[in-house]
């Protein structure tokens, strides 16, 4: 069975939406489905990153066959068209031969209804990891909310032609239909799991007595990203516990700039994407405190799913994906209100009931973990798919 995917993507960048398009791709590959992409490249340097630029993840996925067709786009807009020409191109050649198309994000929709006038019998599957309004989030200028709404006509329009939507949360699919978006044929909850095949298992639980808890945070210090905050928890909570606090982040100098203010014991380093999961295995409580409205509402944190994964207790900020009901709904966590330190006094209360029967709240973790983020649903759910 051949499969084209059509993508934007910023290969040399382990962020989310890379990370997530890897897990898909070697979720079609472990199917056994003859794969080709046709990815538009973003890149701000002055030559596109080479294949053996990218992120190790991506450069896997080739030597095991699957197939890469780049198509390099730099930030001005003319240069992104010529992209999208020359993809569209490809797109056209290649459409004859496949039985199954998919994409993600709003640009590839007028694909999916050339798709279904010209080979009707083609599946259509819509990975819905991204929500338009994240182009005017950074930059809410008047262009880019020009851009918003054209975006929006174009999701809410071409949505209706294809065969199943793939949102990464329960609250991404409310939010696809509260917008009037669905598939022809339905939606399945997909969300970006965590590798559990390729996880180590850490070693018991460190909590015992008064030993130092040890919180982690992974991730950049975007302000949407909710450090501060957390580090002014931190600050409440050393005051009831003895604290140490782990950061995984290219920020170095900031986020111990950030930590020292509020009088943290910090261990700040950088490591590749692939490493985090074995970094956490110091951690005895992980911090997901992300704050970007609507973006985080929907969102599916990777972080968050491997911290589960390894047994790791959350300390998460209220309406992150699905994963803040979760955690208050079995305990594997603590989630905690950044706006409102009246309350805090309850988080203390929390974490040191988790920590005496922290074993049972780890492997509750983990097993959750498993059952909703581990990596055998993805190509479970889309096998679903492809039988139908």
């Amino acid at each position: 069975m051949k499969l084209l995917f059509c993508t934007c993507l910023e290969p040399t960048k382990a962020n989310g939406a890379t990370i997530y398009t890897i897990r898909v791709l070697r979720a079609l590959h472990s199917l056994g489905l003859d794969i080709k992409v046709l990815m538009i490249q973003f890149y701000k340097t002055d030559d596109p990153p080479r294949g053996e630029e990218w992120v190790p993840g991506l450069r896997e996925l080739q030597h095991a066959g699957v197939v890469f067709r780049v198509y390099p786009a730099k930030s001005k807009l003319s240069s992104f068209v010529l992209a999208y020409i020359g993809l569209v191109r490809e797109f056209a050649s290649s459409l004859r031969n496949i039985n199954v198309f998919a994409f993600r994000l709003v640009y590839f929709q007028p694909l999916c209804l050339i798709t279904k006038v010209v080979r009707p019998s083609v599946t259509s599957i819509w990975f819905h990891d991204g929500i338009v309004e994240e182009i005017t989030f950074v930059q809410p200028d008047f262009k880019h909310r020009i851009m918003l709404r054209l975006f929006e006509i174009a999701e809410k329009f071409g949505s209706r032609f294809a065969d199943w939507e793939f949102p990464v949360s329960e609250k991404m699919l409310d939010y696809s239909r509260r917008k009037g978006i669905q598939g022809r044929k339905g939606a399945i909850v997909l969300p970006c799991v965590a590798e559990t095949d390729r996880f180590y298992l850490r070693p018991a639980p460190r909590c015992v007595g008064n030993e130092i808890i040890v919180v982690g945070f992974a991730g950049s210090l975007a302000p949407w990203q909710g450090f501060e905050g957390a580090c002014r928890l931190l600050q409440y909570l050393s005051r009831h516990m003895t604290l140490k606090l782990h950061v995984l982040t290219a920020e170095i100098d900031k986020a111990r700039e950030i930590a020292t203010h509020y009088q943290l014991d910090v261990f700040v380093e950088w490591t590749q994407h692939e490493n985090v999961p074995q970094k956490m295995d110091t951690w005895d409580f992980a911090l997901v405190t992300q704050n970007a409205g609507l973006i985080t509402q929907v969102c599916s944190p990777l972080k968050a799913a491997e911290a589960l994964s390894k047994g790791i207790p959350l300390i998460i900020a209220p309406e992150i994906g699905d994963f803040s009901a979760i955690v208050k709904r079995h305990g594997i966590g603590v989630v905690f209100n950044p706006d409102n330190p009246n309350d805090w006094h309850i988080v203390v209360d929390n974490i040191r009931e988790i920590l005496n029967n922290y074993q049972a709240v780890s492997q509750l973790a983990r097993n959750l973990a498993e059952e909703y983020y581990g990596w055998r649903i993805l190509p479970q759910k889309i096998a679903t798919v492809l039988r139908r």
